[in-house]
């Protein structure tokens, strides 16, 4: 994926970044809830003081717990946010805010590849990050799933349509590695 360094589009993009994260700064004081509790409060694996690489890898060897969804990377980000700052809701929200607000710059840079109109990508990505159907996906720490899930599926979508332009299969099969993330 080329980044465009025009002094323009990288002020839009910091803009996006810093909104999303001025929108949802309030949720640094928010503590667990709801299914936090059960996919990491009580989640052995995320709680776990072993710090093996057999441990920390092992969730990817096994559905997640409980309810045998298979979701080794959101549980992989909570194990690492554990290790980092144990028990700390606070650490835990911070990440979905940062990722949150990355996947606004990946929408900006989304929208503005096929129109080429940095108005149009920043009024469009402006509008996803005021959208309220975030709320949950960010305020809830196990919204994390869906962060994942749209950081890596846009990443992938701009990779793939790189690799397509510069006629790479590297950019092309890495945009299936992200896809598949």
């Amino acid at each position: 994926v080329r980044f465009n360094l025009n002094p323009s589009v990288l002020f839009l993009e910091s803009l996006l970044f810093l909104a999303a994260i001025g929108l949802f700064l309030p949720t640094l004081t928010y503590d667990f809830a709801y299914d936090d509790f059960i996919q990491i409060v009580k989640n052995e694996y995320v709680r776990s003081p072993d710090k093996s690489l057999r441990q920390i890898f092992s969730v990817f060897g096994q559905p997640t717990i409980p309810g045998d969804l298979y979701r080794p990377l959101a549980a992989f980000s909570f194990r690492l946010n554990n290790l980092y700052e144990s028990g700390i809701a606070q650490s835990f929200h911070l990440l979905n805010v940062l990722l949150f607000a990355g996947i606004a710059v990946l929408v900006f840079v989304l929208i503005y590849r096929f129109s080429e109109s940095k108005n149009l990508s920043f009024l469009a990505a402006l509008l996803f990050v005021v959208h309220p159907v975030h709320v949950e996906p960010v305020a809830n720490i196990y919204g994390r799933t869906e962060l994942l899930a749209a950081f890596f599926g846009i990443w992938a979508v701009l990779m793939f349509g790189s690799g397509v332009k510069d006629n790479s299969n590297v950019k092309v099969w890495l945009s299936g590695t992200l896809f598949f993330l």
